[in-house]
């Protein structure tokens, strides 16, 4: 019944993303974001030069002492995951987020811009 009930939330909630289409720059590339959050993103990725500028010295940093995958706990809609993706889009990612609406936005990004192979968020709720 539970199992049931998320599913349908899921494919409701996913309807609501499908309104709108944007493309952003983002390092060397442009990916396409979908959804009820495009405006956000668009708007974050146009200011993020100037949001959190210690972030980018920090992740920067991060990557470059240390290999392997990129966690990101508490991903909310991809803020994080776009500022990895600028500095480094070959190493895997995994973004945990706790919240439905952040979590399908996030998979709906990395679905329509080919990244499955190197990118994973996971919904984890709490009942």
């Amino acid at each position: 019944m539970i199992k049931s009930l998320l599913r349908n939330a899921k494919d409701f909630a996913r309807l609501l993303f499908l309104s709108q289409k944007k493309s952003i720059p983002v390092g060397h590339r442009q990916y396409l974001v979908k959804g009820a959050y495009a405006n956000s993103l668009v708007k974050f990725v146009s200011k993020s030069r100037q949001y959190e500028p210690e972030l980018n010295l920090l992740i920067k940093t991060i990557l470059r002492l240390r290999k392997g995958t990129f966690i990101d706990v508490g991903a909310n809609v991809g803020q994080t995951f776009l500022k990895f993706l600028e500095i480094d889009e070959k190493r895997h990612y995994i973004g945990f987020e706790p919240q439905l609406h952040g979590c399908l936005a996030i998979d709906d990004f990395i679905q329509n811009n080919g990244l499955i192979s190197s990118t994973l968020s996971l919904c984890i709720q709490a009942y």
